[in-house]
């Protein structure tokens, strides 16, 4: 799955580094998120800085999904019910069909918090359970993996800075990926929780780096 976010882009990285002969696929999936032309870009930018086989990017849509409530406007968090659920089990009909091994999700929760409803269906221990029902149904004789790679066999949560950092180092530039929660056209909004400690932690980096 590459929805071009940050989170997605870093853990298809981890994963050619874990599979570095695997013929990969990019899934990117219109829900109807206001920011899907954007982020259908930065899927494609992404697929391309990994060089990957330009003819395996591919496109789903759902576009009556998009049902949100405001969780907290003070962080400008919103909230798609049951989004990871409902995405996860589509990619995996999908790679079904193509006979994949396994399913490569970009999400760092290794469990549930209270009070952090993005952690609720995104979390290790939602896809292992997943991964399950999937493998308990599945028509094929193989058995599709789900692998969250940014939470696989770790201790500790990745931090945003973990993943962007590890972008940057390996080439990646500012723009390619996109996580604004509320994108003006095709550019990131600069002002949503996302831009604004993409932007610093930028910042960081440039420092870092000069």
């Amino acid at each position: 799955m590459l929805s071009g976010g940050s989170d997605s882009a870093y853990a298809a990285l981890m994963a050619k580094t874990m599979w570095p002969h695997a013929d990969f696929y990019g899934l990117f999936i219109d829900y109807g998120q206001p920011e899907a032309p954007p982020e259908r870009i930065a899927s494609m930018a992404v697929f391309k800085r990994l060089m990957f086989n330009y003819n395996h990017w591919c496109e789903v849509k759902v576009s009556d999904l998009y049902v949100f409530h405001r969780q907290s406007v003070a962080e400008n968090n919103v909230y798609v019910p049951l989004r990871n659920l409902v995405l996860t089990s589509i990619a995996a009909a999908k790679a079904e069909a193509l006979e994949a091994e396994v399913l490569v999700v970009g999400n760092k929760s290794l469990q549930k918090t209270e009070g952090e409803f993005l952690t609720y269906d995104g979390n290790r221990k939602f896809y292992k359970q997943l991964e399950s029902l999937v493998q308990s149904i599945e028509v094929t004789s193989h058995r599709i993996l789900i692998v969250p790679t940014l939470s696989e066999n770790r201790t500790q949560k990745l931090t945003r800075k973990d993943v962007y950092f590890g972008l940057w180092k390996n080439g990646f530039e500012y723009g390619e990926t996109f996580s604004c929660w509320f994108a003006r056209g095709f550019d990131e909004c600069g002002e949503c929780k996302n831009c604004v400690e993409k932007k610093l932690l930028w910042e960081q980096w440039r420092a870092f780096t000069t």
